[in-house]
């Protein structure tokens, strides 16, 4: 389900990820500006003692790591600590565009040259060079593929021409204008329209809903060089930037390079007042109604905020916040509840409280329903949220986050020595922006541990009722749900809302915790009829007498980390031609339903502090049980598996609930230009075949009834020899014991390995054309040209293809995006399908205005043309591959990498082993004239396919 909460509940989410997203722009960090009010008095909390920090006398500062996971990897960030709101009123959009700029020419990178240099030592520009802009920050990204003194020195050269070395030449700037324009044309969503709504209501008075990062038109379509070098010289200064470094690097030459790089930056301009933020002020209980008729729900939310100052961090601070974060963990448990109950009130909800932006505290509850159900989700979680405030916690639930969270911090430490340093990095930035402490996991275990064993009700009480002290309330009604009233919808709301607060509210009783595993073991182990082990890959194949295959790997990529996965069946490939909305349905029904024997709520309540879990997924060409844990739970692990296996049910109340989140994401995809990919786009580039895509009509998901997921999943079953994946930290001794009683001595089904499907291939309508119109009103269009190729298992083809998909994507970039400035998203992949021979697709695809949609198809296959006619150039071809290389290099160190491309599958595809022995090799003999090749002979304009989604004629220009 796509998220819909959007304003302070969407932004605390991504807050909690070191980043802010924010609809319509990049993202920010949501630290208050250093200048803006004295510096905090140091706390008593000791900073991860891994960290080297430091300032130069300019006042840069630095907070570097040395971290060897993965090897080589060096990831960077250059915190500015300037941003939207710096900006006076007719600079509105300018920190956003001179981020762009940084990358259109610099001191020592001409323009056009810096992309060209990221790819040319194995950096991929979007993934690992980038930037960020927001309220508070902008953040330059830079992912480097070694540590060694060259790339550092390299490196800050493009930091420190960031920092100051902009060339901010009138042509560059007149070019990335219909970029700027294009971008904020993108992010004009439903999510951004309410995004804007609600946060106007939340922060009425403040600054903030006046500076949204993406700017306005009026600044956007006039900025020049100059507007652009007042904010630059202005804000860019050394004392308002922070460069923070993780990776494999040694600390000592990192300090030597940057200083080198930037001890002699001055300022260029004088030093401007930091803008003040306002003041917000709620009073008594007001109501916001934001009506979207494409949204796909509606969202309430309830809530309370207030402006309050930065408290500085300590241990006091920290323990209290922990606290605080276990209290809602159980609200949001009771939630989880109520939303697997019969007949449930909502789709999803959720409850949180913290920091917003550094300058309010809040708390709130919301929950996504149907249009006709606000009533009742209002309703639900205002009397969530006021029974624990009335009746606190009870102990069960309290037992339940103590091992929950004494677990987790078990787990952190264990992990640590494995940690990613991008992951890393991150977390510093997230701490600098919260004006934090970055402490090790051992730090913060030995903090909280002795919290967590202290837990009692009235603790985790206390700290909930302290967020919600401030007597005002805020409640948020958005999405498309028709509100009327005489008196209007916000009185109407108010009303629901006090109505509720008349009902009791019930205290909740103390629950028994069942025991897991309620099946009991089997009698007999199986017995092995062959094992190997392929030493210099480390893999092993165990095949049991009854057939059942298991297959290792022994890793020491992440310690304490097991991940495994059982394949089964044909996946959507078998899904019947009259029920074409059933692995859809059926996925989300069995995931849900949790076990015969226990219900999805207890299952969480009695694995209570383990890590070990699973999920079922339905791929286009196999069935899949995926499931991790703990090195320690290994038995645990197979023991859920064999319940899935044995005691896995379809429940109707997970049914019903499945049914109305397809609805609510169905009616949002329907009315948007996303979605005419997914309902229509996808099903015709595959012939019409109903296996691809979801079903256009909403009817097809209520013809599928719950005997039919029943029915199918019993034949999935029945007609399986599982196959078991195993990848990470763990004894294989003890994997392969838990395999042979678990599933070694099961007796396999009569019709094991059924014949192929009758149905045909999909097939690629070559030549054709189709245009899909959307009734909505936001001004945004989409096409895609698409070719046939051919299927997955001509690996080397794959590859190679791949190769090509990224030249294709960056001659997109720069004649689609940066000569024409039609588009800020366009991308070309390839998609061949590993169910049905033959069957593959080539796609390039860009996000752009109505009305531009043949001249950028036109575009497109020009691009396609003149590759087939000029060839490949050994340039472009080392600029694509170098990136992919870089990214196989760490991919072939990760648990998942083995689990799903070389393990999984491999009893049917041996080659898959051998895939992983050549992988580097093979991209490294890539060649100009295999990538020409595949363009001619695939990619003629006779067989291309064209697409094109707008909205309807009458709602482009209304």
């Amino acid at each position: 389900m796509t998220a819909r909460r959007v304003a302070l509940v969407f932004l605390l989410v991504m807050w909690g990820a070191g980043y802010v997203a924010v609809p319509g722009c990049c993202p920010d960090l949501c630290r208050v500006d250093r200048s803006a009010a004295p510096e905090a008095e140091p706390g008593d909390l000791p900073p991860d003692p891994a960290l080297v920090t430091g300032a130069l006398e300019n006042g840069f500062r630095y907070v570097l790591m040395k971290n060897s996971r993965p090897e080589n990897r060096v990831i960077l960030h250059l915190m500015i600590e300037a941003g939207s709101m710096h900006e006076a009123d007719d600079q509105q959009g300018l920190a956003h565009y001179l981020e762009h700029m940084l990358f259109n020419g610099t001191t020592h990178f001409p323009p056009g040259e810096l992309v060209k240099y990221f790819q040319s030592i194995g950096m991929g520009f979007g993934n690992d060079a980038n930037a960020q802009t927001g309220f508070f920050r902008t953040v330059y990204d830079l992912n480097l593929p070694s540590g060694d003194v060259e790339h550092l020195r390299q490196a800050m050269r493009v930091m420190v021409d960031y920092a100051q070395g902009a060339l901010l030449l009138e042509s560059e700037v007149e070019k990335e204008r219909g970029v700027i324009l294009a971008e904020k044309r993108e992010r004009d969503t439903v999510s951004y329209r309410t995004f804007t709504a609600s946060l106007g209501f939340e922060l009425a008075g403040s600054r903030l809903v006046r500076r949204y990062p993406i700017g306005v038109d009026e600044v956007l379509q006039t900025a020049g060089r100059d507007h652009l070098k007042v904010y630059y010289d202005t804000w860019y200064r050394p004392e308002r930037m922070t460069l923070v470094m993780a990776g494999d690097f040694d600390p000592d030459t990192a300090v030597t390079e940057l200083r080198a790089a930037f001890a002699a930056m001055n300022t260029r301009a004088p030093a401007a007042p930091v803008p003040d933020i306002g003041t917000t002020a709620h009073k008594g209980v007001t109501a916001l109604y934001h009506y979207e008729k494409e949204a796909g729900a509606t969202e309430v939310s309830l809530e309370t905020l207030i402006q309050a100052p930065q408290p500085p961090d300590s241990a006091e601070e920290k323990k209290r916040r922990f606290v605080r974060d276990m209290a809602y963990r159980i609200v949001n448990y009771r939630l989880n509840e109520l939303e697997e109950s019969p007949d449930p009130p909502f789709t999803s909800a959720v409850a949180s409280a913290g920091r917003a932006m550094q300058h309010y505290e809040y708390a709130s509850i919301s929950a996504t329903a149907a249009p006709d159900q606000w009533e009742s989700a209002l309703t639900a979680v205002e009397q969530v949220i006021r029974a624990a405030l009335v009746h606190g916690f009870t102990r069960s639930e309290v037992d339940r986050v103590r091992r929950e969270s004494l677990a987790e911090m078990d787990r952190a430490v264990r992990q640590a020595p494995t940690r990613e340093s991008e992951a890393l990095a991150g977390q510093i930035v997230m701490s600098l922006a919260q004006e934090r402490v970055f402490q090790s996991p051992e730090q913060e275990r030995d903090l909280l541990a002795p919290v967590a064993q202290a837990l009692t009700p009235e603790m985790l009480h206390e700290a909930l009722v302290k967020t919600w002290e401030p007597d005002a309330r805020q409640i948020l009604v958005t999405g498309n749900a028709v509100i009327g009233g005489d008196a209007g919808p916000e009185e109407n709301i108010r009303s629901v809302y006090e109505a509720s607060l008349k009902t009791s509210v019930q205290k909740p009783e103390e629950k028994a915790v069942q025991a897991f595993p309620y099946l009991p073991d089997p009698q007999t182990k199986g017995r092995v009829s062959r094992e190997v082990t392929d030493a210099d890959i480390g893999v092993t194949r165990v095949d049991f007498e009854n057939q059942v295959r298991l297959n290792m790997k022994k890793t020491d990529f992440k310690v304490n980390q097991v991940v495994a996965e059982i394949r089964f069946g044909r996946g959507e490939s078998a899904e019947p031609e009259n029920l074409p909305a059933l692995c859809e349905l059926g996925e989300g029904t069995v995931n849900e339903s949790g076990f015969g024997g226990m219900k999805k709520e207890e299952m969480r309540l009695a694995l209570a502090g383990k890590k070990a879990g699973i999920a079922f997924s339905v791929e286009e060409d196999r069935f899949l049980v995926t499931g991790s844990c703990a090195s320690d739970e290994v038995r645990l692990l197979f023991q859920l598996f064999y319940a899935f296996f044995n005691d896995w049910t379809c429940r109707e109340e997970a049914y019903l609930l499945t049914l109305d989140r397809f609805r609510q994401e169905h009616d949002e995809l329907r009315q948007t230009i996303a979605g005419a990919m997914p309902l229509e786009g996808d099903r015709f580039l595959a012939g019409g075949d109903s296996r691809f895509g979801l079903p256009p009509d909403f009817t097809a998901f209520e013809k599928v009834s719950l005997n039919d997921i029943r029915s199918w999943m019993a034949e999935a079953l029945k007609q399986s020899l599982p196959e078991i994946s195993v990848a990470g930290d763990f004894d294989p001794s003890q994997v392969e014991e838990a395999a042979a009683l678990y599933f070694g001595g099961r007796t396999q089904p009569v019709h094991a390995n059924p014949g192929p499907d009758s149905r045909k291939n999909p097939a690629v309508p070559a030549g054709e054309a189709k245009t899909l119109t959307v009734p909505t009103k936001i001004p945004q269009a989409y096409v895609e040209v698409a070719w046939p190729t051919d299927d997955f298992w001509d690996i080397g083809r794959t590859r190679r293809f791949m190769v090509l998909s990224h030249v294709f994507s960056d001659r997109m970039r720069r004649i689609i995006r940066e000569e024409d400035g039609q588009s800020y998203s366009q991308y070309a992949y390839h998609d061949p399908s590993q169910a049905y021979p033959g069957y593959g697709v080539f796609h390039a695809a860009a996000e752009i205005k109505p009305g531009a949609e043949e001249a950028v198809i036109d575009r497109i296959r020009a691009i396609a043309a003149d590759l087939a006619d000029h060839g490949v150039t050994p340039e472009e071809l080392e600029r694509a591959r170098e990136p992919i290389l870089t990214g196989i290099r760490e991919l072939v160190k990760t648990n998942d990498y083995w689990l799903r491309s070389v393990l999984s599958g491999c009893r049917s595809h041996p080659e898959r082993l051998d895939w992983s022995r050549n992988f580097i090799n093979d991209y490294q003999s890539v060649t100009t004239d295999e990538m020409t090749g595949l363009v001619r002979r695939y990619l003629a304009d006779s067989r291309c396919v064209r697409i094109i989604v707008r909205p309807e004629e009458a709602q482009i220009n209304p």
